[in-house]
């Protein structure tokens, strides 16, 4: 197991972040989904989480990254919290061995990894990026949400060819975006969707859905085209029921009629439904 206690600093992840920032633009807009996925609270002192990448619309090439969560719900992280990567977790060849970090560094308790130059091509398959682990002798850290953190030092950046900065936020996703899997709610019998609220909306409305069985969970956003807005769920979910937040205070989604649809699939049971929802600006 790789892992940096918090008073470490690596040295070659401070290299990576201000080479690559300074390198990089942002002159190519690329389709990509970055995900923090499969979080277990194992217990009071410890969270696994993965996180993976595809690519959306076509294959690209990752030549590096930069990955910044802050822990919500902490105020700051003591001497005792250590943040590993778990060996041999990572599909990349360009593997999150670097900058492997717990720190108050921002201001804010938040964990840090990176990879060294190299180059990925990122299908439509989701790669898992790496399984990591937040763990303490101490400090409780049952109530942390992991959230993505594109401020400050400390931040996310993705690179592609020839290591352009295609880092766009809307793009990445957390289980911290939709809840479940509360053991004092009984596990629905049955799939299904419900209808957003509230409805009409601006800027945010919250869509639930409900799972009987683990499942693989597409749910996705389309406008009267039929043309893709945002993909909210992509992800392999265990059996419960879950809320999704979804905000359209992007200025490129125009007030409207839009479609949101789910699809889910357990072993041999599959489930697809479409609802309509109302943006008002």
């Amino acid at each position: 197991m790789n892992k940096l206690h918090i008073n470490s600093f690596s040295l070659k992840y401070t290299f990576i972040l201000f080479f690559f920032f300074f390198l990089s633009n942002n002159a190519f807009s690329i389709q990509y989904e970055m995900d923090v996925k499969d979080i277990n609270h194992k217990n009071n002192n410890e969270i696994e989480f993965y996180v993976t990448i595809r690519g959306v619309e076509a294959p690209f090439n990752l030549t590096s990254f930069q990955v910044a969560l802050r822990l919500n719900n902490l105020e700051q992280l003591g001497e005792d919290v250590v943040f590993s990567y778990i060996d041999n977790s990572s599909e990349l060849t360009n593997i999150p061995a670097y900058g492997i970090h717990a720190s108050n560094y921002d201001g804010l308790p938040e964990v840090t990894f990176a990879a060294l130059p190299g180059n990925d091509v990122i299908a439509e398959s989701p790669k898992t990026v790496g399984k990591f682990l937040i763990s303490s002798s101490s400090t409780d850290l049952s109530e942390i949400n992991l959230e993505w953190d594109f401020e400050g030092i400390n931040s996310t950046i993705i690179l592609g060819d020839n290591f352009s900065n295609i880092t766009s936020p809307e793009n990445h996703f957390t289980q911290g975006d939709y809840t479940g899997l509360d053991n004092s709610v009984e596990i629905p019998s049955v799939f299904s969707l419900s209808q957003n609220y509230p409805n009409p909306f601006n800027p945010s409305t919250t869509i639930s859905f409900n799972l009987p069985s683990e499942s693989e969970v597409n749910l996705s956003i389309y406008n009267i085209l039929g043309q893709l807005v945002k993909t909210l769920v992509n992800n392999r979910l265990q059996a419960g029921s879950y809320s999704v937040k979804f905000e359209s205070s992007s200025g490129s989604i125009a007030s409207g009629v839009y479609i949101y649809r789910i699809s889910a699939k357990s072993g041999n049971n599959e489930f697809s439904e479409t609802r309509k929802m109302i943006l008002t600006k």
